[in-house]
C-alpha cells in the first residue's frame, strides 16, 4: 500500500516536501554542530578553538562554497540531478562522521586536527550546492500545475525546520555535554542523529523514475532481442534440416530412377539378342528377335 501510495504525483509531492523540511534540519543542524565543537573547551570534549582559529577553519568552506556551484552542472550531466543529491548525502555523512572525530584527532596531534578540519570545510562546502539545488530540481521537474503554491508549501516547511534546527541540535549538544553517559549517547549522539536523517533522506528520495524506466525498457529490448536471435536460430537451423531432408529425398528418387532404368535393361537384353550370321556372299546380316 505504501508504494501505491508513493506512486502517485501528489503523494510523491509531499514526501518531497518533508524531504527538504528535513534536509534543512540535518544541514543546518550540522552547521550549528561545528562552532558549538570548536569553540568548547577541549578539556570538556571539544576543540578549545579561538575566534581567529575558528575563523581559519572556515577557509577551506568558503572557497568550496565559491567553486562547488561551477561544477554542479558537470556532474549532473553525468550522473543526474539524482546522483548529484547521492553524491551530497554522501560527503555530508562523512563531514559529520569527521566532526564528530575531531576531538580524537586534536588528543592525537594539532596537525592531524587542522587536517580534519579542512576536511570538513570542504566536504561541507560540497554538500550544500549539491543536495540543495538537486532537491529543488527534482521537486519542480514533478510539477504540473499550482506551482506557487507547492513552491511555497515547500519554502515554509523549509523555513521552519531551519529554524528549528539550532533550538533542536543546539539544545541536545548541550544536553549530552552535561552528562557523563556512554557511547552513542555521550556527545556523539547529535552527530549520529544527523547521519540518520540524511540516511532516511536518501531513501525518501530514491532513484530516478526516467532512468528506471529506460533501464526497464533496455532490458525488455535486450530480451525481445534475444528472444528473436533464437527464432531465428531455430528458423535457420530448421531451414538447414529441411533442405537436407531434400538432397536425402531427391538421391533416393535419382537411386530409384537408376535402379529402375537397370531393370528395364535387364529385361530388355533378356528378351532380345543379337545373331550375326554369315551370307554365302561373306557378308554378315544381323538378326535380331
Amino acid at each position: 500500500r505504501c508504494c501505491v501510495w508513493l506512486a502517485t504525483a501528489r503523494s510523491r509531492l509531499l514526501v518531497l516536501v518533508y524531504v527538504q523540511g528535513l534536509l534543512q534540519l540535518a544541514i543546518t543542524g550540522m552547521s550549528e554542530l561545528f562552532p558549538l565543537l570548536c569553540a568548547r573547551a577541549a578539556t570538556g570534549g571539544g576543540l578549545g578553538l579561538q575566534p581567529s582559529q575558528l575563523g581559519e577553519a572556515l577557509v577551506p568552506l568558503s572557497l568550496t562554497l565559491l567553486c562547488t556551484p561551477l561544477l554542479y552542472p558537470v556532474l549532473e550531466r553525468r550522473v543526474g540531478h539524482y546522483g548529484c543529491f547521492r553524491l551530497g548525502s554522501c560527503t555530508a555523512t562523512a563531514a559529520t562522521l569527521l566532526m564528530s572525530a575531531l576531538p580524537a584527532l586534536r588528543a592525537a596531534s594539532a596537525g592531524l586536527m587542522w587536517l580534519g578540519l579542512c576536511a570538513v570545510g570542504v566536504l561541507r562546502g560540497i554538500t550544500g550546492p549539491l543536495v540543495f539545488s538537486s532537491t529543488s530540481v527534482i521537486f519542480n521537474d514533478l510539477l504540473e500545475h499550482d506551482i506557487g503554491y507547492w513552491n511555497g508549501v515547500a519554502a515554509s516547511m523549509s523555513a521552519l525546520c531551519r529554524g528549528l534546527a539550532p533550538v533542536t541540535f543546539g539544545s541536545l549538544f548541550a544536553l549530552v555535554a552535561a552528562t557523563d553517559a556512554p557511547f552513542p549517547l555521550d556527545e556523539h549522539l547529535p552527530f549520529l542523529l544527523v547521519v540518520l536523517f540524511i540516511g532516511l533522506l536518501v531513501l525518501l528520495v530514491g532513484r530516478d523514475p526516467a532512468r528506471r524506466r529506460v533501464r526497464r525498457g533496455g532490458a525488455r529490448h535486450c530480451a525481445r532481442a534475444r528472444a528473436g536471435q533464437t527464432t531465428l536460430e531455430t528458423d535457420t537451423r530448421s531451414a538447414q534440416a529441411a533442405r537436407e531432408l531434400a538432397d536425402v529425398e531427391s538421391a533416393r528418387d535419382d537411386a530409384w530412377r537408376g535402379a529402375r532404368c537397370e531393370r528395364a535393361a535387364v529385361v530388355v537384353s533378356s528378351h532380345s539378342c543379337a545373331v550375326r550370321m554369315s551370307t554365302p556372299s561373306g557378308s554378315e546380316a544381323q538378326v535380331c528377335r
